[in-house]
């Protein structure tokens, strides 16, 4: 088994962007995100919530061509929410300032995949796939 992981942060305001986002409209967003998944992840075709307890949102989500799956989100406000699958992926966002006080996503990924072995081709292969679609 083989366990990758992977993380990109990005400015969420680019030069030139507008309108410019505050941390509150993207921690809104955030929020969003973890109730309606398939508005921002492009291989997310569904996601029904089935119930909420405080911070913490139960959903069933479905990957393009997988069946689908519960995850379990949990939001840390305001900086951080937690996704985490059935089948072991960890996935987090994190809004946090940057050196000059500008907005930053950073996404981290944990996926798990017990067919591939370490240090093969297919490793490598893999975590490029997962990049792309990340």
């Amino acid at each position: 088994m083989v366990v990758l992981y992977y993380a990109a942060t990005a400015p969420v305001n680019p030069a030139g962007s507008a309108p410019v986002l505050t941390a509150a409209q993207v921690w809104a967003g955030l929020r969003r995100k973890v109730r309606h998944a398939d508005q921002f992840v492009p291989v997310i075709t569904s996601c029904v919530v089935e119930r909420e307890e405080g911070n913490v949102v139960h959903r069933r989500v479905t990957f393009e061509g997988r069946p689908a799956m519960t995850e379990t989100c949990t939001e840390l406000a305001p900086h951080r929410v937690q996704f985490r699958l059935e089948d072991g992926t960890e996935v987090d966002n994190i809004l946090a300032p940057g050196p000059d006080g500008d907005l930053h996503l950073t996404y981290a990924f944990k996926w798990k995949f017990p067919k591939i072995e370490e240090g093969g081709k297919e490793e490598s292969d893999t975590l490029a796939a997962q990049q792309k679609v990340s």
